[in-house]
This record gives C-alpha cells, structure tokens and sequence, in this order.
C-alpha cells in the first residue's frame, strides 16, 4: 500500500487562528488536536477545526506545500480553503463523532469485562456433572 501524507489547515474554535501541519495520518492526527494531546500552537489556540488538507504520496513534497502555505497572507489562505470549502465545516466532524462511538462502545465493553471479572464466574459450575462427565 502506497503511503500518503496531508497538509491541513486548521482553524481555531474562536475562528480567529490558522494553524498549517503535516501528516501522514490525519484521522490520528485530528484525534490529537481535538483532544489537546500535546502543548504548542495549535493547542494553545484551540485549533481543531480541520477546513482544508491536499494529500501528497511523498512527504518531501508534503513538506514543501506546508511551507509554501506558511509563507502565504491570510487573505490568500481564507481564499484556497473557500475554494474547496465555502462554509468552512468542520471536515473531520464525521470522522471524530464516529470515533468518539467506536471508543464509547470500547470502554462500554472494557467496563464489562472488568465487572466479570470482579465477580467471578456468572453461573456456579456443577462440580458433581464435571466429575462424572
């Protein structure tokens, strides 16, 4: 499988910031933005929104896009991601809610599993039927 790498824009919950990174797997990466993972820029000004992303097939040039973005006014930002997104929606809301279930349901299931565990087995064995069979 080939690997492929993003450049993303995104935009602060206030909608006053733009951040510019890269990746190499962006549902992860927006995982961490969303949740804060690590402190910096993007943290500190709450950017979570993702408005844009190109993917690339060879970091190098990933790498050089981003750049290149991060050399550009905000005016000439605002128009690149309105041309691709004129709303300016959140792109990974659809990633990140289904996320969210998947690993609501996960602790559901690990807190299950605890409990039996806790409590032993559910139903007392027929030690007489074990011996006999």
């Amino acid at each position: 499988m080939d690997r492929c790498y993003y450049v993303y824009i995104l935009q602060s919950t206030s909608r006053r910031v733009l951040y510019i990174g890269v990746t190499g797997d962006i549902e992860h990466r927006m995982f961490q933005h969303k949740r804060n993972t690590f402190d910096g820029f993007a943290a500190k000004y709450h950017c979570e929104r993702l408005v844009f992303y190109e993917r690339y097939g060879r970091v190098v040039d990933a790498i050089r896009r981003e750049k290149q973005l991060k050399g550009w006014r905000r005016a000439k930002k605002e128009w690149l991601i309105t041309q691709v997104n004129p709303q300016w929606k959140d792109l990974s809301k659809e990633w990140w809610e289904e996320l969210q279930r998947i690993w609501a349901r996960g602790d559901e299931l690990r807190a299950e599993a605890a409990a039996r565990e806790t409590k032993g087995p559910s139903t007392p064995r027929d030690t007489a039927a074990l011996r006999s069979g």
